[in-house]
């Protein structure tokens, strides 16, 4: 009986990570580039407030994160962390593989704002925590690549700031 018992929970980890692993690269969750546009200019204003340059939206970047906003929108479950995680790291790879105005792309920093779908809610977020996309006296990128996912229930916007060298 414990033989039994043991290889259910070995097959239902390994279809647990084979959803995972499926549930990132198959289908593309659409990113809305107005949105994405939206939110960045809530973010430079925060920005220049702050004294520092502005970022400028790399579409193309902004792109491969919409699987990562809707994994982060849904990972209120234990489990979900993974697969947001494992959402986050496929859309990192997809970016630093990328290359804007022919050069290499480097992940600076990335932000993740739960239960936030729009520049309204991100401006919201950036009043309750002001040192957000600020860091005192060193530039955090020169380019940003935004996504959000809302299905009414659950949302989520994702963030990666990025350098190019």
């Amino acid at each position: 009986m414990k033989y039994v018992k043991k290889l259910l929970a070995v097959a239902l980890a390994a279809v647990l990570a084979m959803s995972m692993f499926t549930a990132c690269g198959k289908e593309k969750v659409p990113v809305d580039l107005q949105t994405s546009r939206e939110i960045l200019e809530t973010i430079n204003a925060r920005r220049s407030a702050g004294g520092m340059q502005t970022l400028t939206l790399s579409e193309d970047a902004s792109l491969p994160l919409g699987n990562w906003a809707k994994a982060a929108a849904e990972s209120t479950q234990k489990d979900a962390k993974a697969v947001e995680e494992a959402a986050r790291s496929a859309a990192r790879k997809a970016v630093t593989e990328m290359k804007i105005d022919g050069k290499a792309v480097f992940v600076y920093d990335t932000y993740t704002f739960y239960n936030v779908s729009g520049a309204e809610q991100v401006a919201k977020e950036l009043q309750e925590h002001p040192n957000y996309f600020i860091t005192a006296g060193e530039e955090v990128g020169n380019y940003a690549a935004v996504a959000s996912y809302s299905d009414g229930e659950k949302a989520a916007v994702v963030v990666m700031l990025l350098k190019v060298k």
